[in-house]
């Protein structure tokens, strides 16, 4: 496979489809409550990325039903949302998902938590959701280390 080189107005686009998809987490993060089923999340999540005149990418890839993938607690990636998946206070909620401006994708995902987290859930946080967010990877990493023993060499 070869690397095609891109021109300013490509890194441009790339550019602006990433920070599109940053505003739509950061839209989607207020309807992220208690009491809302995942497949809700999914259906505002679509109704933002279309406002931005993007397209969902997630929708039909592969035959995947949704245009978010929305995993709850220790369902570690790719949650199909559903209807019957009802938040409740203390979970922790990670979503997934591409979007297409201008044919140029942005991909990226984010972890929410549910009303209040337990320290116990926030330390688990890590661990379950370490390929969920570059933040989270860090927070993973700091776990790790405190749990192993880094050998000396004299």
């Amino acid at each position: 496979m070869s690397v095609s080189i891109k021109s300013a107005r490509e890194i441009e686009l790339m550019r602006e489809a990433g920070k599109i998809l940053g505003k739509v987490y950061k839209e989607i993060a207020k309807e992220i409550k208690a009491g809302v089923s995942t497949y809700t999340i999914d259906r505002i999540g679509e109704e933002i990325i279309r406002s931005y005149g993007c397209i969902p990418e997630e929708k039909g890839y592969q035959g995947y039903p949704a245009s978010f993938c929305v995993s709850v607690n220790d369902q570690v990636v790719h949650g199909i949302p559903s209807k019957n998946k009802i938040l409740r206070d203390g979970d922790i909620v990670s979503l997934d998902t591409v979007l297409s401006y201008k044919g140029y994708m942005a991909d990226a995902a984010r972890t929410y938590g549910v009303g209040e987290i337990s320290s116990e859930a926030n330390h688990d946080r890590g661990t379950v959701t370490v390929s969920n967010s570059g933040n989270n990877v860090v927070v993973c990493a700091s776990d790790f280390i405190n749990v192993c023993s880094v050998p000396t060499i004299a």
